[in-house]
């Protein structure tokens, strides 16, 4: 996947210890990989947790927003009594307490900004977990201009005349070179929009996206690079999805416009 590892000496015994079992050798490969999270509601806190009890070691944060009272039905770094203080410094505590040798950087800020681009483009991976598709779109074009694998993750809920019709969450995987998520994209038109949210799929998505991200750095097991879950239906799709000649980001035949 071209991660730029760091040399890191990582032991096997202790908190790792049965996870190392699983992972043999490649369970250090985990503490080297600089990690980078946008966006830190419902999908990323839960994200970056799970990384940490994992065994990640090295994070960068990415978001700007303050912990909301609305949040707090889903963000899993803190409650009503932290609402007002920074997303980032919440999930940084919770990280912390997971293991005090964690670093994590911080920023408050949109990724988009030219500071935040610097810190970017120095992650092994990204995980883009942001509640705006322009965003989304922003990290694809990014990584795929840079190289960097990225882990996307999403989940919502759609309500219409007192019933729920939609209910799930997806994840797709960027490997450099292959399929984006210009690509996996299953319909033209966007996803319905919706305020609504359900900290099960929530806890459904970080777990699919911790376990994809998992496998592509330690090569333990293959992945897809689509996977959807249908809460509903209770039905899970799985897919490897090829690359499009006219995605908008990484296609040989996008117009020049969007390539440029």
């Amino acid at each position: 996947m071209g991660f730029r590892l760091k040399s890191v000496t990582m032991g096997t015994k202790g908190r790792l210890e049965r996870q190392a079992a699983l992972f043999g050798d490649a369970n250090r490969e985990i503490g080297r990989v600089t990690l980078g999270i946008v966006g830190l509601g419902g999908n990323g806190s839960v994200v970056a947790l799970g990384a940490g009890y994992a065994g990640f070691r090295h994070f960068k944060l990415f978001d700007p927003d303050r912990l909301d009272l609305s949040n707090c039905n889903r963000f899993f770094a803190g409650g009503t009594g932290q609402v007002g203080q920074f997303k980032v410094d919440l999930v940084k505590k919770g990280l912390r307490l997971i293991d005090p040798n964690i670093r994590c950087k911080t920023l408050r800020s949109d990724v988009r900004t030219p500071m935040a681009q610097v810190e970017l483009g120095l992650c092994d991976c990204i995980l883009a977990c942001p509640d705006n598709d322009e965003t989304r779109a922003f990290l694809q074009k990014f990584c795929t201009e840079r190289r960097i694998p990225l882990v996307e993750v999403g989940s919502g809920a759609v309500v219409r005349n007192g019933r729920v019709r939609m209910l799930g969450c997806k994840v797709s995987f960027y490997r450099p070179g292959e399929a984006c998520i210009g690509c996996i994209c299953l319909e033209d038109k966007p996803m319905e929009q919706s305020h609504q949210s359900f900290v099960g799929t929530n806890l459904v998505a970080a777990g699919l996206a911790l376990t994809t991200l998992v496998a592509a750095v330690t090569q333990r097991w293959e992945t897809r690079n689509f996977v959807a879950y249908d809460a509903i239906g209770q039905e899970m799709l799985s897919m490897n999805v090829a690359r499009r000649p006219a995605c908008p980001f990484c296609g040989s035949e996008r117009p020049r416009a969007a390539a440029d």
